[in-house]
């Protein structure tokens, strides 16, 4: 049975009990048992089995930002049970669920609802970029994750919408 990313995400955040963003990634892995190493790479990051133990290693050469999500990117592929075999150029097809992991253990879909509904009950504009600090994450990934959830609330209305007929 294949997992959903989204709902092992939003699983996590609970089961952690983290309450408002930015969720703190370091924190669930050590949580979790999960060792993370920051080394000068050659590339963003990546995990590993050793000896039936997962690690995660991420370079020491990225943002603040970047490094929060190539870290959920890479605990997604150890939670969802995705090998140690990746294409190399980041285009595999387990990627796109660890993707889907990460934009959902960082910037929850609660969370987000909650920070626009500030903002709507104060009769203010938001934009990504009022959100993307308060999550720890970077502006393009803010941008993309109201995009996926503009686009989520679609589909539900539209299926919705369909089933009353």
């Amino acid at each position: 049975m294949t997992k959903d990313p989204r709902k092992l995400a939003a699983d996590l955040v609970a089961r952690l009990g983290f309450r408002h963003p930015p969720v703190m990634v370091r924190k669930a892995c050590r949580a979790l048992r999960i060792p993370v190493k920051i080394l000068p790479l050659d590339r963003d990051g990546y995990s590993v089995d050793v000896g039936g133990h997962p690690f995660i290693f991420l370079s020491s050469r990225l943002s603040r930002e970047r490094l929060r999500w190539t870290a959920a990117h890479e605990l997604g592929h150890v939670l969802l049970g995705h090998g140690p075999m990746m294409a190399a150029d980041g285009t595999g097809p387990l990627e796109r669920p660890a993707h889907v992991f990460a934009e959902e253990l960082l910037m929850p879909s609660a969370f987000i609802d909650e920070a626009i509904g500030h903002f709507r009950s104060r009769c203010m504009r938001f934009a990504p970029e009022d959100l993307a600090p308060r999550f720890g994450v970077s502006l393009e990934a803010m941008r993309i994750r109201l995009e996926t959830k503009k686009n989520d609330q679609h589909r539900k209305e539209t299926k919705n919408g369909q089933q009353s007929r």
